[in-house]
């Protein structure tokens, strides 16, 4: 992974699980969001051990993000301890079953992490239920799949994966009021964005559930997320994202 995606995954992951310092949660919802964090961390330090220094060095850059941490882990020391364990210990690497091979020597691998600009639950409802493969039972306002705070609003979510590639295909597998869907952009490994799908949001709640979005990709860049973001406002109700798959290429052999 590169050193400077990483970075901006894990402060990205720490600004979001905080939330600003005029709204800080409360420590028992802190303590919720500490597993999905130290997940993120893991993963992050997994890929570069060295990190931890890389890290504590941009945060005192970020003042505004260093006390925002440092507000949020005074309410809920548990979580400073919890992070602390997971920057030192051993670190635990993705599932390997998060991956698996296709036809071609393609990689078909579900999101392993994720994070968005709004939920309106945790765990119930998170980003995080967009990780994994799909496990909505049924269609319809379930808490197994992601939905921001609010409907009729614009929101994203941005999923990463265990490996790179070089993608040839991506899904997404919606479950309520698809599709929504507006845009959706490759995030490379220096952190670049690059949009690869743009439509209007339209409500298909009438075909086969999942509404499952199949985007084919044509690029060189190597990828490790993607961005995906929805309109709601024309719809007016949530549209849910259960999983998102990336197929390509792997980097390396």
């Amino acid at each position: 992974m590169n050193r400077k995606f990483a970075v901006l995954l894990l402060l990205s992951a720490l600004a979001l699980s905080c939330g600003p310092l005029g709204a800080l949660r409360k420590p028992a919802e802190l303590q919720q969001t500490a597993e999905a964090l130290v997940g993120t961390v893991e993963a992050v330090i997994t890929e570069a051990p060295e990190l931890k220094e890389t890290v504590a060095a941009a945060i005192t850059e970020a003042p505004e993000l260093k006390k925002t941490v440092e507000a949020a882990v005074t309410e809920a020391p548990d979580l400073l301890k919890t992070v602390e364990a997971a920057l030192t210990e051993t670190p635990v690497e993705l599932e390997p079953t998060a991956a698996s091979s296709g036809s071609g020597g393609a990689l078909r691998q579900w999101a392993a992490i994720a994070s968005a600009s709004s939920e309106y639950g945790n765990p119930s409802w998170s980003a995080q239920q967009a990780t994994g493969a799909p496990d909505t039972p049924t269609c319809g306002d379930e808490v197994t799949a992601w939905a921001s705070a609010s409907s009729g609003t614009v929101e994203w979510i941005e999923v990463t994966f265990a490996r790179s590639v070089i993608p040839t295909q991506l899904t997404i597998y919606q479950t309520y009021h698809p599709d929504q869907v507006v845009k959706v952009e490759l995030i490379d490994i220096t952190a670049g964005y690059h949009e690869v799908y743009s439509a209007q949001p339209v409500d298909r709640s009438s075909e086969p559930c999942p509404y499952i979005l199949t985007i084919p990709v044509e690029t060189d860049l190597e990828v490790g997320g993607l961005r995906i973001t929805i309109d709601q406002s024309v719809v007016g109700s949530w549209n849910e994202i259960d999983a998102v798959e990336l197929v390509g290429q792997p980097v390396g052999g």
